[in-house]
């Protein structure tokens, strides 16, 4: 399934000897096995992410970070790994 690149994005910025930069990439992963117009829900998903902003969206990647180390993980077949 290609879509020509029509979602695709780019940026260009001039910039100076001497200044700090800084920029965000956000990117996910988007399947046609879940959503029937995969590449609308991505950029959907990366439109939202942007809204969220930069420190609103890494505080809540760490947070869910975060949980998921501290849940249970169930290996079935490997009770000595358990």
């Amino acid at each position: 399934m290609r879509d020509n690149d029509t979602h695709l994005m780019k940026f260009v910025k001039p910039i100076k000897k001497g200044q700090s930069y800084s920029f965000s990439l956000v990117g996910n992963l988007v399947s046609s096995e879940q959503f029937e117009d995969p590449y609308n829900q991505a950029e959907r998903l990366s439109i939202y992410a942007n809204l969220q902003g930069k420190n609103d969206l890494l505080a809540h990647h760490k947070k869910e970070w975060g949980t998921l180390w501290e849940s249970d993980i169930i290996l079935e077949d490997d009770p000595q790994a358990q």
